[in-house]
């Protein structure tokens, strides 16, 4: 551009606003300040971004510089000076080319010169915050909204476009192309699989294993099941069941008979269960133990349908559903909401990665998730549709780090799905691992750091929107300031837009949208929010995008770089959580007035915190709120800290202010805190101090209100057993997860309590059989007399903390010493049992009037429908003796 052709004012404020323009979308506020160098004078200009003309921006502009002229007498050199030096961070020079480097006043200096009709740019920066070539990227886009605003002195602001085509095309470059048809289904490709493969391991799960055949024959089974019982519904079938290798047979079944399957995960509160049933109109759910009663749904045992052969011709049911599977997931109403995922986003995800990371046949891998997380979907099917071994992981292993890695390395794992937090504590000795694959956001430098030279680390991303994975990025040798989520799939598009649905250019944060074969068909009886959230792609083929929600930028080199969230959703331990989902349930609290849920990071975690207003605070307790939430959220969406407010305080504009809130740490530090008092108090104490990195916390404080959560509880349990040689566990503490608690399970421990309790009850019943014992880590009173009676003596006599969790009736005559309880075994028989214990389930006594013999405060914390399923499922003695009662203390 001739320099000729604007004057010198009208240069000045057009660069002016157009730095001014471009700090608002590199930082994503409406509010910038830098400081400017021109004409001898020295000034911060503060911009707040409106919505009106170029023009007016301009004549602005023009204003405040003539001020600035008129008030020469006012250095704000000395203003500096004078301490005041938190003005601005960057600063724009005008008519010279000073050698001037970044210092602890800024980091980023822009110098503009006039030179032969024309100016010339130069950036002095960081090279330790900013790389080269996004400095290249940032003078060019500088440029271009500088030339636009000489253009556009009439349009909005706002209308000027700071991307173009051109970026579009220049990231698409990176993208893939593979064929992939409508017609291709995964029970197809995996029976193609399994007919090769008749006689290898498809699926192990602890002792238990399944082959390719003996899965292809199942499935087979499930769908002949289905469609001669005409049990399909509305083509939705549950799945409701702890990890077992049968629930694979079931899923691949489910899909031959023409339906998609919904699982559900058996550790989620009753009242959330029910409405995902009732949500999805399901009417056929599989299970593997007892279930909750529900008026219209047949619940199918696992273990007799997979074992019921029909007969019928395969050909002759399978249909030509395009849906897979529904996945529920958290939602701003305050309840989840249901994505139907169709079988060509997975079929393409899994092809296309498998292809990429060049998968064998026999390779062994990981399946971590929860059935219920469609992550799980990925494992699975990666897995099988490439010929390898799946290897289901028991989820008290994946918080055990030593079990974890011991069984990575006997089994010689080769691929590994794996949370952030449980990769950071794999051995580096392990010489049979090939590839790493982590989920998005969570992950580090560190991490990839540690994988470097060593295995294939890949950080994948995506919602369950985009049939689980919109990219990936395999770890390479370039050095990143922050793990990048990679380039997309084959056959998507990503678009990085801004509040106007405008393409960005590199290095501009702006919303991550998603097209392409991968994108879903949005959410069950949700066409409200599918279309707030779907939208038609007006850039490519016309197909369906999907608006993430997710902030991000693209990196020069076609990778993506994930920033956040724009919403109130957030991922906490892996797993995408909508704090307004949380709000709302505490609004519709009868006591609650009005509410605030927001996230707090610490140095080493995240905790949600609930500010709440009530109508009466006399009534405020926050045990009952937590309990509220218990019955209706998972555990992982239960706030960590509640704080009572009188209001909750607001910005001038009506938002939450959020730097008025409380902070979880000086609450707790004005609150009268109960000291330890004991030695074993002091050294629980201190344990839980470098646990939490946290210190304003006493003796009656609960662990997982104070920030615990399943891993550091895990590794505060290791370190408590090795300064007491125990052999506590995490299900031990969860009862009361106090450090006075956990002082008494020490002692408890450490003395042997199992002999002076027998020999008590002996005295007393001398004509009565008894024998304690423990299971998976529970202990287990054996009887034939009458348990009223032995509760009501126990009570008397024995210490509330050395109760028995379980009494157990034999009408028979019993010896029990020879039982094992050796977790490999217990695993054995789990499965030779369930039949034989289907018999029994009706002389059980009803689950709610279990619920009414009065429980020990320790009992009451695992007294739930989830612990006795997992209890029932895993007796080794049903061979031995007929049940004809249980109950709890």
């Amino acid at each position: 551009m001739n320099i000729e052709e604007m004057k010198k004012n009208d240069i000045i404020s057009n660069f002016i606003l157009s730095y001014a323009f471009l700090l608002t979308k590199y930082t994503l506020n409406n509010r910038v300040m830098f400081d400017v160098d021109y004409d001898g004078e020295f000034f911060p200009f503060p911009f707040d971004f409106e919505n009106t003309s170029v023009k007016e921006n301009i004549h602005f502009i023009k204003k405040y510089l003539t001020s600035i002229s008129e008030n020469k007498g006012f250095k704000f050199k000395d203003y500096k000076k004078m301490g005041k030096n938190n003005i601005s961070a960057t600063k724009l020079v005008f008519d010279k080319f000073d050698v001037m480097r970044p210092n602890s006043d800024y980091y980023f200096f822009v110098f503009i010169k006039e030179k032969e009709n024309s100016f010339q740019i130069k950036v002095n920066y960081s090279s330790g915050l900013y790389r080269e070539k996004i400095i290249e990227d940032f003078i060019k886009t500088l440029m271009k909204v500088f030339i636009n605003i000489h253009k556009l002195q009439e349009g909005e602001l706002s209308s000027i476009n700071i991307g173009s085509n051109n970026n579009l095309n220049e990231f698409h470059d990176y993208y893939e192309l593979n064929e992939v048809h409508n017609n291709q289904y995964l029970y197809n490709l995996f029976d193609e699989i399994a007919k090769k493969r008749m006689e290898k391991v498809a699926v192990i799960y602890g002792a238990h294993s399944l082959t390719y055949g003996q899965l292809f024959e199942k499935s087979n089974n499930v769908a002949d099941y289905l469609t001669s019982e005409d049990l399909l519904g509305n083509g939705i079938i549950g799945i409701y069941c702890d990890k077992n290798i049968e629930m694979i047979a079931v899923m691949i079944g489910i899909m031959k008979a023409g339906a998609a399957y919904l699982p559900i995960d058996t550790s989620l509160p009753e009242e959330r269960v029910k409405y995902i049933i009732k949500d999805s109109n399901v009417k056929t759910i599989f299970t593997d133990s007892l279930c909750y009663e529900i008026n219209d749904v047949n619940f199918l045992q696992i273990s007799e349908v997979i074992t019921t052969k029909k007969n019928h011709s395969i050909t002759k049911y399978q249909s030509k559903n395009l849906d897979a599977y529904m996945i529920y997931t958290s939602g701003t109403t305050g309840r989840p909401k249901g994505v139907i995922v169709p079988h060509i986003g997975v079929i393409n995800l899994i092809l296309s990665f498998n292809k990429s990371m060049n998968m064998r046949s026999n390779m062994k891998m990981t399946q971590t998730a929860s059935i219920a997380f469609d992550a799980s979907v990925w494992e699975i099917w990666m897995c099988l549709l490439s010929g390898g071994q799946l290897h289901i992981i028991p989820k008290n292993m994946m918080t055990d780090s030593d079990k974890l890695n011991n069984y990575l390395t006997t089994k010689k794992i080769q691929v590994a799905f794996l949370p952030v937090f449980v990769a950071q504590e794999l051995s580096e000795q392990n010489e049979t691992l090939e590839i790493v694959i982590t989920g998005g956001s969570d992950s580090n430098t560190k991490l990839v750091d540690k994988f470097r030279g060593k295995l294939k680390y890949v950080n994948a991303y995506g919602p369950t929107e985009a049939s689980i994975v919109t990219s990936y990025w395999i770890a390479d040798e370039l050095d990143y300031r922050s793990v990048p989520i990679g380039r997309p799939v084959a056959n998507n598009d990503v678009y990085i837009l801004d509040s106007s649905d405008k393409p960005l250019p590199a290095g501009i944060p702006g919303e991550l949208c998603v097209s392409g074969v991968s994108v879903t068909k949005g959410y069950y009886n949700r066409p409200k929010l599918t279309s707030e959230k779907f939208h038609l792609n007006t850039f490519g083929n016309k197909s369906l995008m999907y608006r993430t929600g997710d902030l991000a930028r693209w990196l020069s080199d076609g990778n993506i770089d994930y920033l956040g969230r724009i919403d109130t959703q957030v991922k906490i331990r892996g797993y995408r959580i909508e704090l307004e989902e949380i709000a709302t349930l505490l609004r519709n609290y009868s006591a609650v007035k009005d509410v605030f849920v927001n996230v707090v990071t610490d140095e080493k975690t995240q905790y949600i915190c609930a500010y709440v207003v009530y109508e009466d605070k006399n009534l405020y307790s926050r045990e009952v709120l937590r309990k509220y939430l218990e019955t209706k959220l998972p555990e992982y969406m239960i706030p960590s800290f509640y704080f009572l407010m009188e209001e909750i305080p607001l910005t001038n504009n009506g938002k939450v202010n959020q730097k008025l809130l409380p902070s979880h740490k000086k609450i707790r530090n004005i609150q009268k805190l109960k000291q330890p008092v004991s030695d074993k108090q002091e050294k629980i104490y201190k344990v839980w101090k470098t646990i939490l990195s946290y210190d304003s916390f006493g003796t009656k404080d609960s662990f997982y209100e104070l920030g615990g959560n399943s891993i550091n509880s895990v590794k505060m349990i290791k370190q408590i057993n090795q300064l007491y040689q125990t052999q506590l566990s995490v299900n031990h503490f969860l009862a009361d997860a106090t450090i006075e608690g956990l002082e008494k399970l020490i002692i408890a421990s450490t003395q042997n309590f199992s002999e002076e309790i027998l020999n008590l009850l002996r005295m007393n019943f001398p004509e009565k059989l008894f024998d304690l014992k423990k299971i998976n880590e529970q202990t287990i009173l054996f009887t034939n007399n009458d348990e009223e009676d032995v509760r009501k003596f126990l009570k008397c006599k024995v210490p509330v903390e050395n109760y028995p969790m379980y009494i157990m009736k034999s009408s028979n005559n019993f010896k029990l010493t020879h039982i094992e309880t050796d977790d490999e075994i217990d695993s054995k028989l789990r499965f030779s049992i369930i039949r034989e214990l289907n018999q029994f389930n009706k002389s059980f006594k009803k689950l709610d009037e279990v619920k009414k013999f009065e429980c020990s405060s320790p009992q009451n914390k695992f007294f739930k429908k989830k612990d006795l399923r997992l209890f029932l499922s895993q007796l080794i003695l049903l061979h031995l003796m007929k049940i004809t009662l249980l109950f709890q203390l």
